[in-house]
């Protein structure tokens, strides 16, 4: 009688030991060996949800370093390409300022890329320090930052931030909201605005960005914080665009104990926010 459950219960072990993580023993006693193998089988589902949460996990690496490397590879094959015609010959005054300015914008652009993945290793590694952080300052902050390239592009940024605090990290939470906005003003067109809107709601306190432009297709809305992801690879890249600022942006506010929501509309713009100093539904 004993001897029929326990070559089960080693059969079953070697089955997963072997990698047939789904394998369950089946034993219908009520006895002691009954209860021994609903534990086994209660082992075997925490081991294959772990196998499956390890095996994602590496496919997420293994999906990041290609992008990485994709991304990597786009500007530097053209930046060796420009260097290696202005070493190999002359070129006319134009066309070596050609060379250069897209050489060196292409590498700014490498610099921000490599500036946003240390910033994301940073938020793996260690908890922000919170502190109080006054609502209205850190949009006045904000605002004299994006000023330049706002009116560069012709975009008018509008706030509409109201008194309130919060625990946050000034600096990070700077770099969440300008990001928020370059991508904003980046989706607009010249001669339109962008609105920053902050208040107090029972949740917490709101942030919202809302823009006018281009949109977000309705497939692309659960994709767009995974990093490398972009929606118009061209366009983001003739932008200087790495496809890290929004995957930033959500570390920052998971780090925050807070998330990212999106409202998009092709053609019609996009609405970003953000709770911060509750907890959200």
């Amino acid at each position: 009688m004993l001897t029929g459950p326990i070559r089960k219960l080693s059969r079953s072990t070697r089955s997963i030991a072997g990698g047939q993580y789904s394998h369950r023993v089946k034993v219908r006693s009520r006895d002691e060996l009954g209860a021994l193998a609903e534990d086994f089988n209660r082992m075997a589902d925490a081991l294959e949800l772990k196998i499956q949460e390890l095996a994602a996990a590496a496919q997420r690496q293994k999906d990041f370093t290609a992008s990485f490397a994709h991304e990597l590879k786009t500007p530097l094959t053209s930046v060796i390409g420009y260097a290696d015609t202005l070493r190999s010959r002359e070129l006319p005054r134009l066309q070596q300022l050609e060379a250069v300015n897209y050489i060196f914008s292409e590498g700014k652009r490498l610099e921000a890329m490599s500036f946003s993945l240390l910033d994301l290793f940073a938020l793996e590694r260690t908890a922000p320090q919170l502190v109080t952080v006054q609502a209205q300052a850190l949009a006045r902050a904000v605002a004299e930052s994006m000023g330049y390239v706002m009116s560069q592009s012709g975009v008018e940024l509008r706030l509409s931030v109201e008194p309130g605090s919060f625990p946050g990290e000034p600096n990070l939470l700077k770099t969440l909201l300008y990001n928020l906005l370059d991508n904003a003003r980046k989706a607009s067109q010249s001669r339109s605005s962008v609105e920053l809107l902050g208040c107090t709601t029972p949740q917490g306190y709101l942030f919202q960005v809302t823009d006018h432009g281009r949109g977000i297709p309705q497939e692309a809305l659960d994709r767009i914080t995974e990093p490398f992801y972009m929606v118009d690879k061209s366009r983001a890249r003739a932008q200087g665009g790495a496809g890290l600022g929004l995957a930033l942006c959500q570390r920052i506010a998971s780090a925050h104990g807070a998330q990212l929501r999106f409202e998009s509309r092709v053609g019609a713009g996009t609405t970003v926010s953000l709770i911060l100093g509750g907890s959200e539904p």
